[in-house]
């Protein structure tokens, strides 16, 4: 395998395994979203500054989560190929997370949120309290070219998805997060997505991540699926609440396309 077939497999591996970062880290933040919201409402403050501030400071972690699972997938990648992160490979990891941070401040400035507070407070936020973490990423990186080793894989369920067929079903082989959606074709379920994005977000926000979505439903069984995933992901992180029933076959696109 020549050096740039080994960098390709690894953006590949990136991919997908980034894929299954944001469909845990989409669950996971959007049952704490649901119980801090029903916190808030059982308080009265179901549309004070309060509920505002808790959906920023949700929206700014699952940003942070989500720009560390992107530079992780893309280290272990390089690792697993026997690719040696060299300074340009290194600043390629810097800028897609930066790509993502500044896609998600600009998503973020026109969000709406609970109340009567704006989306300029939810970009704030994020500005304050998620920075790009340059330099932890260069330790991360300075770190594995001494002492190379994938990290440990953390005890959790395994959800294995099925798409395929007519009539086909999501499956979700896991205890309480069970998705059943039934689909006859991929592009019912970008037709689908885009009928979400087109109720759920805001009219300002929506050119951008149906342009990305177009793009990726183009990509479908081929391997730049894998490069469109996490442009798309980055410009809708700020609605991946509303995306989380699609995500799992989004995933399952992936996998086939990359396999292909």
């Amino acid at each position: 395998m020549t050096s740039s077939e080994a960098i390709e497999k690894a953006k590949q591996y990136a991919s997908q395994k980034f894929a299954a970062a944001v469909d845990e880290i989409t669950q996971e933040g959007q049952e704490k979203l649901v119980r801090a919201r029903a916190d808030m409402a059982a308080r009265g403050l179901a549309n004070s500054g309060m509920m505002a501030q808790a959906d920023a400071n949700h929206r700014a972690e699952r940003l942070k989560k989500l720009m560390q699972a992107r530079a992780d997938s893309l280290i272990d990648g390089f690792e697993l190929y026997d690719v040696p992160i060299t300074d340009d490979l290194r600043d390629l990891i810097i800028r897609e997370v930066t790509q993502m941070h500044e896609a998600a401040v600009s998503s973020a400035a026109n969000a709406p949120t609970p109340g009567m507070v704006g989306g300029g407070m939810v970009a704030a936020t994020i500005i304050r309290a998620v920075g790009v973490p340059v330099s932890a990423i260069r330790c991360q990186i300075e770190e594995r070219r001494v002492n190379p080793k994938m990290r440990p894989k953390p005890q959790s369920i395994t959800n294995v998805y099925h798409v395929s067929g007519d009539n086909s079903r999501v499956n979700v082989e896991s205890i309480d997060k069970s998705v059943n959606a039934v689909v006859t074709s991929s592009e019912q379920v970008f037709q689908a997505m885009r009928e979400s994005i087109r109720s759920g977000v805001p009219a300002q926000e929506q050119a951008p991540i149906l342009e990305r979505l177009d793009a990726l439903e183009k990509a479908q069984n081929q391997q730049s699926f894998g490069q469109h995933y996490p442009e798309f992901i980055a410009v809708a992180a700020n609605h991946l609440t509303l995306l989380a029933p699609f995500i799992p076959a989004l995933a399952e696109m992936l996998k086939k396309a990359l396999a292909g």
